[in-house]
């Protein structure tokens, strides 16, 4: 296991950050991909595998991180099975359910910032 420095944490930060503004700006379209979904839900899940894989964790997030990395999995899984028929027939209800995987997704990056801005150095 190796730790995770200041630097590294910082890092995670602004990804988490860009991840979020991408996703944002997603939500403003009339129809965005779901792909983006799981493409950021993907570039999320490595950071809170990184995370969960170091030394230094705070020990209130030991067993946070791998829960964060399992929802993440299962979430990528899920997204082709909830969004991706609505998507191909332009139904009206894709943008609705596009909104709430894009909350859960928030929520989950939500919780993985605040895991890395509890790290101490």
């Amino acid at each position: 296991m190796k730790e995770i420095s200041e630097i590294q944490r910082d890092k995670y930060s602004i990804q988490l950050k860009r991840t979020s503004s991408i996703l944002l700006k997603d939500s403003m379209l009339m129809k965005p991909n779901y792909q983006h979904l799981i493409d950021e839900a993907s570039n999320v899940q490595q950071i809170a595998s990184e995370v969960d894989k170091s030394s230094n964790i705070p020990k209130k997030h030991e067993n946070r991180t791998a829960f964060l990395v399992s929802n993440l999995a299962i979430f990528q899984v899920d997204i082709p099975g909830e969004l991706a028929h609505d998507y191909s027939n332009n139904n009206r209800r894709y943008k609705e359910k596009w909104n709430k995987q894009y909350d859960k997704l928030r929520k989950l990056i939500d919780h993985l910032h605040e895991v890395i801005s509890d790290f101490s150095y």
